[in-house]
């Protein structure tokens, strides 16, 4: 267990400090700094800096720089903590969902996955979350537009402060539906499908047979013998989830205007002159910098709950260790 934790900590320890290299030398050598006649304005103050500057700044100074005008840690912190919840809402919602919808989709007469259980994982899992998205959008559109709806169903941009969320600029309330959908629906079916086929394999075993025999009521069959021994490799599969969790950050964020991290990033690298609003974050080395490290420490710092978690859960792990 400690030479797993040791070798997990060290992959943090080993890619978060490249994730920073990365980010900023990105954005110093962004491609588009070439265009003719073309200025990083983000550079133009202090274009002379080098990494080993802005290093002994955070080391010496605690400095870890403005954009434009504004301190750092004050620009990333809320939505930082917007995404964070909607990460925790949709990894809930995928584990609970993914595994209720798994169990129900094998019969418990005949040990088989329902046809139609299988049908909608399969083709659940394969949706991608910009087309949901999209599908959503146009849905809601044109109910408003054709359907007589003085107003859209749901709020579709932005988030409310109907119940604060700690240290977030957001709520919890219904602007929190449809970005919840699109990151959570793909992750929680895939999760049911590959449930329902370890439970299908489990229940084919020897000793739930010798439960059956004994008049074991289903109930305690599905959770207390058959989830134990699946637990792991589920709790595994959550861990990868919430990798394709953020990495649909960016599209939901971006689709319903979700003041977040993801589309922060987003503005970080691809506003220009035109998006007057946001070009201060354009290719600014140290917000790109500081911003790939927080998603990136987000998905290894999972990686490693989620790897502890299944070898907590299943003994057999903990005896390879």
């Amino acid at each position: 267990m400690y030479r797993h934790i040791f070798g997990k900590l060290t992959l943090i320890i080993v890619f978060i400090p490249i994730l920073h290299i990365v980010g900023f030398y990105y954005a110093r050598f962004h491609p588009s700094f070439f265009r003719p006649g073309g200025l990083n304005r983000n550079l133009a103050a202090g274009a002379d800096y080098s990494y080993t500057d802005y290093l002994e700044r955070i080391f010496l100074n605690g400095d870890f720089g403005h954009v434009g005008g504004a301190d750092m840690a004050d620009l990333v912190s809320k939505p930082f903590f917007n995404s964070l919840f909607l990460i925790i809402l949709a990894i809930l919602f995928t584990a609970i969902g993914g595994v209720l919808l798994g169990f129900l989709a094998v019969s418990p007469r005949e040990m088989h996955i329902r046809p139609l259980g299988l049908l909608l994982t399969s083709a659940g899992a394969s949706i991608p979350g910009f087309l949901l998205g999209g599908v959503v959008i146009a849905i809601i559109v044109y109910q408003t537009l054709y359907g007589g709806l003085k107003q859209t169903w749901l709020p579709m941009s932005g988030c409310g402060q109907q119940y604060p969320l700690p240290f977030s600029s957001c709520g919890f309330d219904k602007h929190l539906i449809l970005p919840l959908t699109v990151l959570a629906v793909r992750p929680m079916l895939h999760v049911a499908r590959v449930t329902a086929g370890l439970l299908e394999s489990e229940l084919h075993k020897n000793y739930i047979r010798t439960a059956r025999s004994k008049g074991a009521r289903w109930i305690r069959i599905y959770w207390t013998h058959a989830m134990r021994n699946i637990l792991a490799p589920i709790i595994i599969l959550l861990g990868q989830s919430l990798r394709f969790i953020v990495g649909g950050l960016l599209i939901a964020e971006l689709m319903f205007f979700w003041p977040g991290i993801g589309r922060f990033f987003v503005y970080a690298i691809v506003a220009n002159e035109n998006l007057r609003g946001q070009f201060r974050f354009f290719a600014h080395p140290e917000l790109i910098a500081t911003l790939a490290v927080l998603m990136g420490a987000i998905i290894l710092v999972a990686d490693l709950i989620a790897s502890l978690a299944a070898h907590l859960a299943d003994p057999r792990l903990r005896e390879h260790l």
